[in-house]
């Protein structure tokens, strides 16, 4: 049977990469590094490229992982707590 899911609210910390903080965003996750200014981070499933130069967001999930989020995804499911 299919079923309908809500998902949960979760409070996530995340740095948005710039071109120009990248060490605002190793500060944050201790394992990011810019190649051929494509930002990378180190995530469980291995090395992860940001898939714009700059704009995307680096994340600290629910369990203390790290993950690129892009752009346009991050800003249309996360409002940011003030």
């Amino acid at each position: 049977m299919v079923k309908k899911y809500v998902k949960k609210p979760i409070l996530v910390e995340a740095v948005q990469f710039n071109g120009h903080n990248i060490d605002e965003v190793n500060d944050f996750c201790q394992d990011a590094f810019v190649e051929d200014g494509w930002l990378r981070v180190y995530t469980l499933e291995g090395i992860m490229k940001a898939s714009n130069r700059v704009g995307d967001y680096v994340v600290k999930g629910v369990m203390g992982e790290f993950y690129i989020c892009e752009k346009s995804t991050f800003e249309e499911t996360y409002e940011e707590v003030k």
